[in-house]
């Protein structure tokens, strides 16, 4: 990724959660938004693993991690609220922060007013912000039929991408289409099971021995069609697609005592390829910026995946782009870089999204579990609507 479209893709995440912060700050009371500290220490937690690129060439001489607008408002807390990273604490309590850096000793002033005017911004983008991208979810639901008394049944619940309230997952799988009992029939007429709702729109059959869903109307338990299209995690209809190519599918033996809803049911089922790679494309993207979470184990703890991505211009998180979860099992919880790798990825250009997926070093297979893809806000509209609320500001004080 060039310098530009890294510093554009990270002051869009900082930008979006200031706004969120501040919401929360300023209506949280009044509102009663239960999920609302959820949702800003998720994207929160993506943007302090970001951030911390700003300590390295070439943007180490112009910006210090603890100099961020994170550390301003890190004494900001909703009960059992933390500010922390996947792979550890991102920003640690105040009396254990290490002083700031020679950068922000000798430029107070210079950081002061950029603060003020993040702050500034925050009312003009916090529709906008308010208004992010659905997620739309993917994971192999070819589980040997381990639910229900003979069906599979799809993941409802949330990944390491958290989506609070937000719950509806896409399956794929070696196995029948739409109209089969493969998911629902006769012993399972509906999705109506614990925590997962009735009538979950969530398609079983995104991609199914080759084939791949597509349609205008959502997928129903009740009446299974075949030209039925994909749900975002919200349970709205999804344009995008779904096409794989690998060896096989496998499942944990165990895969019937999973629990629906945490990590063990997303890696009861793996997508496995031994000598070759696996492929998955993601089709009818639009042109911009993406973040994709690819989920590579398996429930025994003895798998993983090494993942690379063909399209647009592509940054993984921490630089890891491979799981290994070898003797770590069993996988009942999300760890970066042991069963999940996250890539940042800019399409110049509508289109697809192409991954790859092997087996790990020391590895005789490489397990896929699924996927999250969140679209980012364009970063173009965020500088738009920045501008005119700053513009705004500037014609007050002006009057």
């Amino acid at each position: 990724m060039d310098a530009e479209s890294f510093v554009r893709q990270i002051l869009l995440h900082w930008i979006t959660n200031r706004c969120r912060v501040l919401l929360c700050g300023f209506f949280g009371p009044v509102l009663r938004l239960r999920h609302l500290p959820q949702i800003i220490r998720s994207r929160i937690s993506l943007s302090c693993s970001m951030l911390r690129h700003f300590n390295t060439p070439p943007f180490g001489k112009f910006f210090h991690p603890h100099t961020s607008f994170l550390q301003s408002r890190s004494d900001f807390r909703f009960p059992s609220f933390n500010i922390v990273s996947h792979s550890g604490t991102c920003y640690p309590p105040p009396q254990s922060r290490p002083p700031l850096g020679p950068i922000s000793t000798r430029h107070p002033k210079f950081f002061s007013m950029k603060l003020r005017h993040v702050l500034g911004l925050g009312f003009g983008l916090a529709p906008l912000a308010a208004g992010a991208a659905t997620i739309i979810n993917f994971h192999d639901a070819n589980q040997g039929y381990a639910h229900y008394n003979g069906y599979n049944s799809l993941m409802y619940g949330q990944g390491a991408l958290a989506d609070p309230g937000n719950n509806v997952w896409n399956g794929f799988g070696q196995y029948n289409g739409a109209g089969n009992l493969d998911f629902y029939g006769p012993g399972n007429p509906d999705s109506n099971h614990g925590v997962v709702p009735s009538g979950n729109p969530g398609q079983p059959y995104a991609w199914h021995s080759g084939v791949s869903a597509t349609g205008h109307s959502l997928f129903s338990p009740t009446n299974p069609q075949a030209d039925t299209g994909n749900a975002n995690s919200d349970g709205t209809l999804s344009p995008v697609t779904l096409s794989m190519s690998y060896d096989h599918d496998s499942h944990s033996p165990a895969a019937g005592s999973a629990v629906q809803g945490t990590p063990s049911w997303i890696f009861s089922a793996a997508a496995v390829v031994t000598s070759a790679q696996g492929t998955f494309t993601l089709s009818n993207l639009t042109q911009g910026d993406y973040t994709l979470y690819l989920y590579g184990g398996n429930a025994a703890g003895n798998g993983g995946a090494v993942f690379s991505i063909d399209s647009g211009t592509v940054t993984a998180l921490d630089g890891i782009t491979a799981t290994d979860n070898l003797g770590n099992g069993p996988l009942d919880s999300y760890v970066l870089g042991q069963d999940y790798v996250v890539f940042f990825i800019h399409l110049n250009e509508p289109g697809d999204i192409v991954g790859h997926w092997s087996a790990p070093d020391g590895g005789s297979e490489g397990d896929f579990n699924g996927l999250q893809l969140l679209p980012e806000p364009s970063s173009f509209a965020l500088a738009a609507v920045a501008g005119l609320t700053l513009l705004g500001r500037r014609r007050r004080r002006q009057a």
